[in-house]
């Protein structure tokens, strides 16, 4: 009987799919009740039997062939007010589209263009959460925007542009291609936003890009590039060419971070408060901007790429950071702390730590295909103290895992351990360590009350003095397995249980600290 019921119900659907598709090939129509659709006071209201037709495509838009920089051509004629919102034309994907240049935004690199960029999103978002072009220009924003919910404000880039503004190189090549964003606001001021993203907002296609900031001196706070404070919000083919703090995502859970280039000074990527998975990818940071000494001193100093607060389930794929005092830093905020899976992550010349770990969560981190250097005599920036690939500080309860991935550059230590949590890394390669010569082991650990595990990886350093591992005997345990060494392994100090074993080197008499708590396999 129950069988009979669901091919009843089957037939019943296939009948009405071929009487809809009667319907549509007769012309007929068929009245749709309580609509929801905006009433001419701006309110969302509810339809009685009203029927609403798409409109007519006669706004046309340039061709890929006709243009390979703006994606769009508008009028700029007036949008003109009427009792009935009037809908714009429909993009090619099918979304509609307003122009700030029919709001007034001249883009002349002369005016402020803040309030015809404001007031074209606001109308977006009451005729339904459209899509609100900017044609090519240079357009000054002396305050900030909002980005209304479900909106897109739309730049002429359909992929993240470059420009290479570098001491050695002519002023001419500031950016005056495509849709330019020139912020002047808050100078001196490092909080607030140039653009919020509201919830299912998007920023994409453009260069944000500060006049103000001088190449050749010490940079200049300005507030937040972007940020993202709504679900679902979007960020995708934008060059932050010299901002102080690029992007920030708070409470932005699910947001999406997507190629991404430029030179922040200060902070890159900041991520807090996400309790749904959020996603980075193809994210470049590199001094295009400047590479004089006097403006990268901050970064090498204070400079950190991307930094993780709370997030739940991050993840973050094919990123990169050049020059910056801490290439990755994971803390603890109010919120707590951090888990992901970070997949093809790099930096290269920290003065610092290319990882830096205050706190992560008990299941922790997944590092993995990951390229690091820290350099002790970078070309960048001011000496540190003490360049460290890895650093996991006193604080660290949490579990970091690192996996086939590589370690170069005139660095210190390979990592720096603390804190009690399981530190483990897996067909990792180690080439240089120890630039100050004062024997210092690949992998330190002081303090730490944790785990420590070290398994398939190749220690390729060949200057002598080689020391590969200074252990503390607070640690809980240790296990070095199944590495190769280009030098005869020297282990120094011990854990509570330590075991070594099936390990090669080039030679049979290896340094270890004689004790009875360590176990050779």
């Amino acid at each position: 009987m129950g069988c009979a019921r669901v091919y009843m119900c089957m037939y019943m659907d296939v009948a009405f799919i071929l009487c809809m598709s009667l319907v549509e090939l007769r012309g007929l129509e068929i009245p749709r009740r309580n609509l929801k659709w905006d009433s001419p006071s701006g309110k969302a209201g509810v339809g009685n039997n009203r029927q609403f037709s798409a409109p007519r495509r006669d706004h046309h838009f340039n061709s890929p062939a006709s243009s390979t920089r703006s994606m769009y051509a508008f009028s700029d004629a007036p949008v003109t007010r009427s009792a009935k919102p009037t809908m714009p034309p429909q993009s090619p994907n099918g979304t509609y589209a307003l122009s700030v240049r029919q709001f007034g935004a001249k883009g002349d690199a002369k005016a402020d263009d803040t309030e015809a960029f404001q007031k074209t999103l606001d109308e977006a978002y009451r005729l339904g959460s459209l899509v609100v072009i900017v044609p090519p220009g240079q357009y000054i924003l002396r305050g900030n925007l909002t980005v209304p919910t479900g909106c897109t404000l739309q730049g002429t880039y359909s992929y993240v542009p470059s420009h290479i503004m570098r001491t050695d190189l002519p002023t001419e090549n500031r950016p005056t291609d495509g849709s330019v964003l020139l912020a002047y606001g808050g100078r001196h001021v490092d909080n607030g936003c140039l653009v919020t993203l509201n919830e299912l907002a998007t920023i994409r296609g453009f260069t944000i890009y500060y006049p103000e900031q001088v190449a050749d001196k010490t940079p200049v706070p300005y507030p937040w590039s972007v940020c993202l404070t709504g679900i679902n919000t979007a960020v995708t083919d934008l060059e932050c060419l010299n901002c102080w703090n690029a992007i920030k995502a708070i409470k932005a859970h699910r947001h999406y971070i997507a190629r991404v280039q430029g030179q922040p000074i200060n902070t890159g990527v900041f991520v807090d408060e996400i309790h749904d998975i959020g996603r980075i990818e193809d994210v470049h940071f590199n001094p295009w901007f400047s590479d004089n000494r006097n403006f990268t001193n901050w970064q090498m100093v204070h400079g950190q790429a991307f930094v993780f607060g709370c997030t739940d389930w991050q993840y973050v794929f094919n990123t990169f950071a050049f020059a910056y005092a801490v290439g990755y830093r994971f803390v603890e905020t109010e919120a707590g702390a951090c888990n992901g899976n970070f997949l093809g992550i790099g930096a290269d010349q920290t003065a610092n730590a290319s990882i830096m770990v205050d706190n992560v969560k008990r299941h922790g981190l997944r590092i993995t295909n990951g390229e690091f250097t820290a350099f002790r005599k970078s070309l960048f920036g001011k000496e540190i103290a003490n360049p460290t690939q890895v650093w996991i500080k006193a604080s660290n309860t949490g579990d970091v895992r690192i996996s086939n991935s590589a370690f170069w550059g005139p660095s210190n230590q390979i990592a720096m351990i603390g804190g009690n949590g399981t530190i483990g890394f897996t067909g990792c390669t180690f080439v240089e360590w120890d630039a100050d010569t004062m024997d210092n082991a690949a992998i330190y650990v002081i303090g730490a009350a944790g785990n420590l595990i070290v398994e398939g990886c190749d220690f390729a350093k060949t200057k002598t003095p080689v020391s590969h591992f200074t252990l503390d005997d607070t640690l809980a345990r240790a296990i070095i397995i199944g590495n190769t060494f280009a030098t005869p392994l020297r282990i120094f100090g011990h854990a509570h249980n330590t075991q070594v074993g099936l390990n090669a080197d080039n030679s049979s008499h290896s340094t270890t600290d004689n004790n009875d708590n360590t176990v050779y396999l």
